[in-house]
């Protein structure tokens, strides 16, 4: 299908074409200087170029569908899960990207970032085509090359005519290189979706050993040691170190067996679960989450006797001194006896305490002594 404004081949290159190849198709050096001046043709990466705004196809005016089966072709819509752009935010899509990236270097390999995109992971969208190549020159225009050290035949699939790693690899690689905040988010999607077991993942901490990445992996590993951990379940276990706050364990009354467990702790003495409102990967996961927490699952601990406090990930950014206060506050509430009915109480900022009501021991009069009003209790 002949596409108005770009070359013919762009359609079967996910809409990116390259500047000989628009000659090639008829026109002049002095056409193509003037739209890429003019903001027509916009650079995707490296060589390759591509029209801004939807390309639309000769003849009556039909859109192109804008569904993920179509990513590759034209503008999709803004969408963060699954690493696609729109042409105002400045991000093109992870098949435009690594195609650009293809045409110039035709060995390129997309890893890393480009490739969890394109597998679906749920990581964020990149601006830069990071592809493995051998080439000398390792940077350009919107285009990162990084050397194809340990990379075997068997790890480089083909996504509908594109060269990637294979989803093993991949995952490995961001969990080794992506922030370790960012990595905890992923292994624990990677957990939950069981994409990559955690021996493989111990088997490539042992392989890159003296390599990009494999302390981060060690480091990951040691955190995730009794279960799956989130970035913010992370920060909350260190600030807990940190401010001496002990008898607490990892995940929810019920161990770390559901992954929404991970970004909570649980008090099994003082019968106190601190969980996380919001979530550390920013509604990258979106429907394809496999975290079901909710209000079904906060119901469940009140009426197992639990006390419940929620905060946000950025209350453990912005202000974790007040966390640690707030928790000491719940603790020292659960000191007192209880009858059991439901309260609420809100301790400054959006932390929410909910669970069974707790009494504080009620003070005689004023004016009344201690022994008059034990006298006058035991006579009524």
């Amino acid at each position: 299908m002949h596409m108005i404004g770009v070359p013919a081949v762009a359609h079967e290159q996910d809409g990116v074409f390259t500047a000989e190849q628009a000659k090639a198709s008829g026109w002049s050096p002095r056409q193509i200087r003037r739209r890429q001046s003019a903001g027509e043709w916009l650079l995707v990466a490296g060589r390759g170029i591509t029209r801004s705004g939807p390309l639309v196809p000769a003849g009556p005016f039909r859109p192109l569908p804008l569904t993920p089966a179509s990513a590759g072709i034209g503008w999709p819509p803004s969408d963060p899960r699954s690493g696609l752009g729109s042409p105002g935010s400045g991000v093109f899509p992870a098949r435009m990207l690594t195609r650009a990236a293809q045409l110039t270097w035709p060995e390129a390999v997309a890893c890393r970032r480009t490739a969890a995109s394109l597998h679906g992971f749920p990581v964020r969208p990149g601006a830069t085509a990071e592809v493995l190549t051998n080439r000398r020159r390792h940077t350009g225009l919107r285009l990162r090359g990084w050397s194809p050290e340990g990379l075997v035949a068997e790890e480089v699939i083909d996504l509908r005519g594109l060269r990637s790693t294979g989803r093993e690899r991949t995952a490995v690689d961001c969990l080794a290189l992506f922030p370790f905040d960012e990595a905890l988010d992923l292994y624990l999607w990677v957990w939950a979706g069981r994409e990559l077991p955690r021996a493989r993942i111990i088997a490539a901490a042992g392989a890159r050993v003296g390599r990009p990445g494999s302390v981060q992996l060690r480091r990951l590993l040691v955190a995730t040691r009794h279960g799956p951990v989130s970035a913010s379940g992370y920060r909350l276990h260190r600030l807990l170190r940190a401010s001496g706050i002990t008898g607490w364990a990892e995940g929810g009354p019920g161990g770390l067996t559901d992954p929404a467990a991970a970004s909570e702790v649980t008090f099994p003495t003082a019968r106190v679960v601190v969980t996380m409102v919001g979530s550390s990967t920013g509604g990258l996961w979106g429907r394809a989450s496999p975290v079901r927490g909710g209000r079904g699952r906060y119901e469940s601990f009140v009426n197992d006797g639990f006390v419940v406090l929620r905060i946000t990930p950025a209350d453990l950014v912005h202000d974790p001194a007040a966390v640690a206060l707030r928790i000491r506050h719940v603790l020292s509430l659960r000191r007192w006896p209880g009858d059991g009915r439901a309260f609420s109480v809100r301790s400054g900022g959006p932390a929410l305490v909910t669970g069974p009501r707790q009494e504080r021991p009620r003070l005689p009069p004023t004016g009344v002594s201690a022994r008059t009003a034990t006298s006058a209790a035991s006579t009524s």
